[in-house]
Formats: structure tokens, C-alpha cells, sequence
């Protein structure tokens, strides 16, 4: 018997990336803030590189960590400095004047609070957790839900707004009624089934809703996961006789060279081991400056071409902005796709008006007008605010006003951005006032 073994062999083309290839990459990646960081690493690690003029660095990052919030039109842009929720809370708790013991539960309760500012452990559960008096793990809890932000440590929405409506001053049984046993009605907007199960009058209903709707759901909101949140502008956008400048922010950055001393000692080592280990080194610096060249020249191509497309938005403002791609940048500088995500990513720009992120000027757009999906939501968005309240538009109605404002949007569309705003229809948004 004869066996015949045959063998396909199928070649697979790869695109692969060279270690220089990928080190230019992540070094596009990187927001400003991380490339100092890691460029300061570089120079502390490899010889070759040096610092071109260390004088005029030292003075911009010392003019970068004095400035004022307040100086938004400066080369280095501290946006906003917020605490986190547990340093606020853990600086409240130090002007307690608690036993040691209650301190230390405290401190548990503030480590173990989520990042909605929730505290999930009841009373009991707690004292269970600590091995204490259950009435001592009670007296914690509230202690904590006496800090600021209000809200803060409830054990579920209805806690948290309760907590809120206390420290307001308000009284009345029937609005506390209404958070414990009818927020799923509330948010449908039944007023008048609420009226009837509280026994309130519609106008009184609707005065409550207005105000469990003021208070704050998510207690942590305005804190940072990250203390000493820094935005530092990529760019300059200014604006001179109608004409959009763009300025790469390199001030920031230190002007770093290849060190000629350390490339002369080179030409004079003969050991082995040291000279590939110097050359190693040098291979680094000289990879490191040319990834640098590189970012900057992608950045500023993409940010030119963006100028052109949203010149408009620049110039008149917000409701200008028109729909952009990934792939329109990407066609008209000849780069891939990705390579421009990879270039805006976490990154900013300073405007004559505001600090924007790049990424929020691209939208998926609608198919068939020259407008951005934002701007489209932002019109719907409009129109609900300002509809009568006992009388609220149907989807069709809202594609109405905007084919009158000459936007060309299906009913179906209307409705799936209504729903990504997370307005309800127009049943729901009904109120009933007597």
C-alpha cells in the first residue's frame, strides 16, 4: 500500500512594524504631558541625549506650574486642579473630634465608598466586617453622610436623594413618600397617578418632581478618579484677519540634542561589551529624535487639515461644526486610518475661546446632510427644552421643525437621538398640571 502525504503550504503576506516603527507610534500616542515624563526619563537614562538650552526649559515649566487657571490664552494651560472624592472626604474627616476607634471605621467606610460616591454595606454588615457594635457602625455611616458632597455614602438613589432633601430643610412626609415608593412613576412622568396614590393635588406633585429632579444622583460627580488633572494644549488655534494659525505647543517640551561629548568618547573605546552598550544608547537617542520629528509633522498636518474642513467652526463657532471622519483626515494627508486616531488621542487644543478636545470636532455625521451627529442632537436637544410641557412634540413633529430649519432627518432618526440623550418619548415627557 502506498500512502501519499501531501503538504499545502499557504504564504500569508504581514504587515509587520519594525521596533522603530512602533517607538514612533507610541510616542505619537502619548499626550504632552506623558511625552515630558517620558523624554525626562530618557534624558536621566541615556548619555547621548542632552538638553539644548536648559535655561529657557527650566523658565516654561516653572511659567507652566505658576500660572492661573484664570490665564487660559497662556502657551501652558492649567485647566483645572480638582481633588479626588476620598481626599475631600478624608480631609473632612481630620476636624472630627471622634475616639481613635471611630476614626479608623471612618477611614474604612471613605476607602470602601465607589465612584459614584455609594457606600454598599448596611449597618450590620459592616459591624459584622469590623467585629463592632452594630449601633457604633451606624453612628460611622452617618457621620460620613454628613460630609459634603450631599449624598455622599448612601447605600441606594432613594438614601442618597433622601440625604439631600434633609440637609435642604425640607419637611414634608409626602415628598420623602414620593423618593421611597415612586421614582419609577416620576420618571415616566404619571403626575396624575402620583397624585392619587399620594393624595396630592397635580400642581403639588409636579413642584416635588421639579425638586428630586434638582438634587444630584451621583454625589461624585465633579471629582476626579486622579488628583492634579492637567490639560495642556497640543496647539493654538488664533484666529488673525479671518485667517486660522495653527502653533504646535513646543515650548513645553525640552529642545534635546545628541551629546557630541559622548560621541567623541565613543570613537575611543575599544572594549567590546562598552561600545555595543554605547551604541545601543546612541541608536536610542537618535530613534527618540526622529519619532519626535515625526509626531510633530503628523500632528500639525492633521490639526492644517482639520483648520480647512472645520474653518467655520473655528470662525463663527459651536453650531458650525460639520460632520469628519477619521478616514476624510486620513484620504487627504495619504496615512492610515488608525495613525490618525492614534495622533488625537487624549489630546487638546486651545482656541481663542476654550480648550476642545480633538476628538470631539469628529462625528459619524448623518449620511445624507453635511452635519455632525452633535450638532443634530444639539437641535433636538433645543426644540424638547422649549416644547410645551403638557402638550410635548411627537418625533415627527421635532423632523417637522428641522426640515423647516432645513434639515433633511427621518422620524427614525429623530428617535434614536432622542434616545441617546436619554429623553423619553414624548408620552413620557407629558406633564399633567390642574
Amino acid at each position: 500500500m502506498e500512502i501519499i502525504l501531501s503538504q499545502d503550504i499557504k504564504m500569508k503576506q504581514r504587515l509587520m512594524l519594525t521596533p522603530m516603527q512602533q517607538h514612533s507610534l507610541n510616542i505619537l500616542q502619548m499626550p504632552l504631558i506623558i511625552l515630558c515624563e517620558n523624554i525626562s526619563k530618557e534624558l536621566n537614562e541615556n548619555p547621548f541625549l542632552e538638553i539644548e538650552n536648559e535655561d529657557k526649559y527650566s523658565i516654561s515649566n516653572s511659567e507652566y506650574k505658576n500660572k492661573s487657571p484664570l490665564d487660559t490664552q497662556d502657551k501652558f494651560n492649567f485647566l483645572q486642579e480638582k481633588k479626588t472624592l476620598k481626599d475631600h472626604l478624608i480631609e473632612q474627616a481630620g476636624y472630627l473630634k471622634e475616639s481613635p476607634n471611630t476614626i479608623k471605621i471612618i477611614y474604612y467606610i471613605i476607602e470602601n465608598i465607589d465612584k459614584k460616591g455609594y457606600f454598599h454595606e448596611t449597618a450590620s454588615e459592616l459591624a459584622k466586617e469590623l467585629k463592632i457594635h452594630e449601633k457604633l457602625a451606624d453612628y460611622a455611616i452617618k457621620k460620613v453622610q454628613d460630609f459634603t458632597p450631599d449624598g455622599v455614602c448612601a447605600r441606594n438613589l432613594e438614601e442618597c436623594l433622601c440625604i439631600q432633601l434633609r440637609k435642604k430643610n425640607y419637611t414634608d412626609e409626602k415628598l420623602y413618600e414620593l423618593v421611597n415608593n415612586y421614582l419609577l412613576l416620576m420618571s415616566k412622568n404619571k403626575i396624575k397617578e402620583l397624585a392619587c396614590k399620594l393624595n396630592l393635588k397635580s400642581s403639588t406633585v409636579l413642584k416635588y418632581c421639579n425638586i428630586i429632579k434638582s438634587l444630584e444622583p451621583k454625589p461624585s460627580r465633579g471629582f476626579y478618579n486622579e488628583t492634579n488633572v492637567y490639560i495642556i494644549p497640543e496647539a493654538f488655534i488664533n484666529i488673525m484677519d479671518s485667517e486660522i494659525i495653527i502653533s504646535i505647543n513646543d515650548d513645553f517640551l525640552p529642545d534635546i540634542k545628541l551629546s557630541k561629548y559622548y560621541k567623541d568618547i565613543m570613537k575611543n573605546v575599544n572594549d567590546d561589551k562598552t561600545k555595543e552598550y554605547l551604541n545601543n544608547k546612541l541608536n536610542s537617542a537618535k530613534n527618540l529624535l526622529i519619532s519626535l520629528n515625526n509626531r510633530r509633522k503628523t500632528l500639525t498636518k492633521i490639526l492644517e487639515h482639520i483648520a480647512i474642513i472645520q474653518n467655520d467652526y473655528f470662525l463663527k463657532g459651536d453650531k458650525y461644526l460639520k460632520q469628519m471622519s477619521f478616514k476624510d483626515i486620513a484620504q487627504r494627508i495619504g496615512i492610515n486610518e488608525s495613525t490618525v486616531s492614534r495622533a488625537i488621542k487624549d489630546k487638546f487644543i486651545q482656541t481663542p475661546v476654550k480648550i476642545i478636545k480633538i476628538k470631539d470636532m469628529f462625528s459619524t455625521g448623518y449620511d445624507t446632510i453635511n452635519i455632525s451627529s452633535k450638532m443634530l442632537k444639539n437641535e433636538i436637544k433645543l426644540i424638547i427644552q422649549n416644547e410645551n410641557k403638557e402638550k410635548p412634540l411627537s418625533d415627527s413633529e421635532i423632523k417637522c421643525i428641522l426640515e423647516n430649519q432645513n434639515y433633511n432627518i427621518s422620524r427614525r432618526t429623530v428617535a434614536k437621538y432622542r434616545e441617546s440623550l436619554g429623553i423619553l418619548s414624548s408620552s413620557g415627557r407629558k406633564q399633567y398640571i390642574t
